[in-house]
């Protein structure tokens, strides 16, 4: 149910679920805790993105690489690049979707010339291939940085 309120703009009544667990005694797992996060960052609420990786933390879950990713894409769209930029570094593997969104929150944050040096790296020095959104990010910061 709170991946279903995410994914289809819902983000109140995911959270609103996710208290009436809380109340429950019933925990999250880190798909749930992703989805979680991901009604935060459209909400651009970081105090609860903040509260979510607190309770991660607390009690001890995997990390995996959605949540991780779901977490950068939270700090980075609610301006707090250091802190996104700090869990991307500290993915054990990185994907395209964590790439890209690092990447995209640069560019949203309009720090163009780091966005533009991310993508060379990803280009340059990962496995992995940029997709139609990394490519538009990239884009986006030349465009920032012609304007």
């Amino acid at each position: 149910m709170i991946s279903g309120y995410a994914k289809n703009h819902y983000p109140r009544e995911a959270l609103l679920l996710y208290n009436e667990m809380e109340k429950e005694e019933v925990d999250p797992d880190e798909v749930t805790m992703a989805c979680l996060i991901s009604a935060c960052t459209e909400l651009r609420d970081l105090e609860c993105g903040k509260k979510l990786h607190a309770h991660i933390h607390e009690s001890g879950m995997r990390i995996c690489i959605v949540l991780r990713t779901a977490l950068v894409d939270t700090y980075a769209k609610c301006g707090k690049l250091e802190s996104a930029r700090q869990l991307f570094d500290n993915l054990p593997e990185k994907n395209v979707v964590a790439w890209s969104a690092m990447i995209f929150g640069y560019t949203q944050n309009n720090q163009s010339e780091e966005a533009l040096t991310l993508f060379k790296e990803m280009v340059g020095k990962s496995n992995q291939k940029p997709n139609e959104i990394t490519i538009l990010a990239a884009l986006s910061a030349c465009a920032h940085l012609v304007i």
